[in-house]
């Protein structure tokens, strides 16, 4: 089984996120991630895993246990997607409506 650093590094790398990038949006160090990265860290809290987790769109339990797939089911991303809609400002919810539609139209040819 992976070590929690490799499936880190795995998903990290599958985010094309930089380690910065990463502290930054789950509020932890650049050193603390590093840690994780290198394998010094050998457990997550759970906050800070179900963070990291989201933002690299992973499974919890693969992240932190090795358990299951690394990708989370269909239904997650849907979810993140209904999260992220509602944070974001009312201004910009005409683009993203339009931006969808024509993904749709684009997805029936």
């Amino acid at each position: 089984m992976k070590s929690l650093a490799q499936r880190f590094n795995e998903a990290l790398l599958a985010a094309s996120l930089s380690k910065k990038e990463l502290a930054d949006a789950v509020g932890i160090s650049p050193s603390a991630v590093t840690q994780i990265a290198n394998g010094e860290t050998k457990e997550l809290k759970a906050s800070v895993a179900l963070k990291i987790a989201r933002k690299l769109n992973v499974d919890p339990w693969w992240l932190v246990l090795g358990e299951g797939d690394m990708q989370l089911p269909e239904g997650s991303q849907l979810e993140e997607a209904q999260s992220l809609l509602k944070q974001m400002p009312a201004s910009n919810l005409t683009a993203v409506t339009t931006i969808l539609k024509q993904l749709s139209e684009i997805n029936k040819i």
